[in-house]
């Protein structure tokens, strides 16, 4: 889409002011050819030196973008088409400049027009290249669009099976272990991890204790790094990460969204708490531009208030202080543009 408005579209405007060029052009020659004071020759003369010029003005620009091979190939059909149209227009002008109208009519009519015409067709053959383009690349937009879209309804569908099969799993792993072992299944289902499961047995009943201790001790493991950063937030330390790779599966999954939601709040608060500093010692920063949302959005246009208050107040006290050292101590600053304590 980028393509189409920002190079095709600026290609076919230009061969539209290309092609209007050459009709004010053909124009203004019929009219040298009609016109006999010299007064009137000048300024119709004037009015084509000012169409050609926006024309090689256009045609300078349309060099400016890239063409494929079809493209350049029109661009040098329109130029070698130009240039025989021209030289045989020049002749046409010379001859209407000096009155010698019949031979400019004979002339514009037998190979001039001919020629300008020729010009024409290469120049409506590049915008006709340009519509082609624009269907191009339209039709790529819109594939590209539809498999975006496609990827996106695969990856909710995955999504909503992940946490289907997650919500399974953990089903499965509380209440199968109740018909085996009823009280240490009780003991995890009420956040008693303290349990020291013993597997000695190879069969079934021993299996499930020995998953059992398995599962505990990962628990045991992911509640003890999610400790840890429950500990480093309480003290304000948001660079402290769980260490997911020691897990497998949806653990360690539990553990990397965990480190994620912490690296969502410690990028807005490190930036805020920087702005701050920066106001703290007398620097006023510039306004936060970044794209937050919900309360850090609030946060960030709250800071950029603070920062547009702070500005305004400097740029008001600079009011008197500039009229003080001019001597001018009539100058007061606008109050009114302030509320509360800074009022």
């Amino acid at each position: 889409m980028d393509k189409i408005i920002n190079e095709n579209n600026v290609k076919t405007a230009l061969s539209n002011t290309m092609a209007e060029s050459i009709h004010i052009v053909t124009r203004q020659i019929r009219n040298i050819i009609l016109v006999t004071d010299e007064a009137g020759l000048r300024a119709e003369k004037e009015k084509l030196d000012k169409a050609r010029a926006t024309y090689d003005k256009a045609r300078e620009d349309l060099e400016k973008f890239p063409a494929s091979e079809k493209g350049r190939a029109i661009r040098k059909a329109i130029d070698e088409a130009a240039q025989a149209a021209r030289e045989e227009n020049n002749k046409v002008i010379e001859l209407g400049m000096i009155n010698k109208n019949a031979e400019a009519t004979a002339l514009l009519l037998t190979k001039a027009a001919p020629l300008v015409a020729k010009w024409q067709d290469a120049i409506d053959d590049n915008l006709q290249l340009q519509v082609e383009n624009n269907e191009a690349d339209a039709k790529a937009a819109s594939e590209a669009y539809s498999q975006a879209r496609n990827l996106m309804f695969i990856l909710g569908g995955i999504a909503i099976l992940m946490g289907l099969g997650i919500a399974f799993w953990v089903t499965r792993s509380i209440t199968q272990p109740l018909s085996i072992a009823m009280d240490t299944a009780k003991k995890i289902a009420d956040g008693d991890l303290s349990s020291n499961i013993q597997a000695t047995s190879t069969d079934e009943t021993g299996q499930l204790l020995a998953a059992m201790k398995a599962m505990t001790d990962t628990l045991k493991g992911v509640l003890a790094e999610t400790d840890v950063l429950i500990k480093a937030a309480a003290v304000g330390d948001l660079d402290t990460i769980a260490d997911a790779n020691k897990y497998q599966g949806d653990f360690r999954k539990l553990l990397t969204g965990v480190n994620d939601i912490v690296r969502n709040i410690a990028e807005p608060m490190k930036v805020t708490s920087g702005y701050i500093d920066q106001i703290a010692k007398g620097v006023i920063p510039s306004q936060i531009t970044t794209d937050y949302k919900g309360e850090y959005l609030v946060i960030r246009n709250n800071l950029n208030g603070l920062i547009k208050m702070m500005s305004d107040l400097l740029a008001q006290t600079d009011i008197i202080i500039q009229g003080a050292a001019v001597g001018e101590l009539d100058k007061r600053a606008d109050a009114e543009m302030f509320q509360g304590g800074w009022k």
